[in-house]
């Protein structure tokens, strides 16, 4: 197990995946977000969620379903326990989104925030920690691992142009939480 995680419940990862990958799915997402748009003749924001208002969301993706079993591996690791993964999630940000301070739910036992894509400002994702409250900047290609059940985790208003988020979820695979493996799913890739 990862010392920063055993003490803080979070672990940052610098450039935890290759910058090809990583323009690999900017790309993807852009043409994913364009092709929503053109097939249902509305804007990415008709696609957020109740969580985050000038946002495009989407569960489960095509674009970050298979990232959950590519990184599972590292963030085994890190955690220090063998995981099984529930579902991933995309989330393009617009100017003036806000994600309100929360916790995840059982299906997020162990999380996963990648910066895919970011602009000139940075824009840090917040922790209530057991030491305080603590941001964090992410480049892209970087990433970090949470306990999203634990962590009251936040972000305040964008006041850039477009940031691009990827989220995977994992449960311990003997743990509490075993049952939501593939997020009650019969197999990843599906939509609930």
């Amino acid at each position: 197990m990862d010392i920063d995680f055993s003490n803080n419940s979070y672990s940052i990862i610098r450039n935890g995946i290759s910058k090809e990958l990583n323009k690999f799915l900017q790309i993807q997402t852009e043409l994913f977000v364009n092709m929503y748009c053109i097939l249902s003749q509305k804007i990415p924001t008709d696609f957020n969620d109740d969580s985050v208002q000038k946002s495009f969301s989407d569960y489960a993706p095509p674009i970050s379903e298979p990232l959950l079993l590519l990184l599972q591996k590292k963030v085994e690791e890190i955690v220090g326990k063998k995981l099984e993964p529930t579902y991933s999630y995309l989330r393009v940000y617009y100017n003036g989104a806000i994600l309100k301070k929360h916790t995840d739910r059982e299906s997020c036992e162990y999380s996963v925030t990648l910066c895919v894509k970011n602009n000139i400002l940075p824009w840090d994702i917040w922790f209530d920690t057991k030491n305080g409250n603590k941001n964090i900047s992410l480049n892209e290609c970087d990433f970090i691992i949470y306990k999203g059940m634990e962590l009251p985790h936040w972000r305040e208003k964008y006041e850039d142009k477009e940031q691009i988020q990827i989220f995977l979820h994992y449960v311990e695979a003997n743990g509490p939480y075993k049952q939501f493996k593939l997020d009650n799913r019969l197999a990843l890739m599906l939509q609930k």
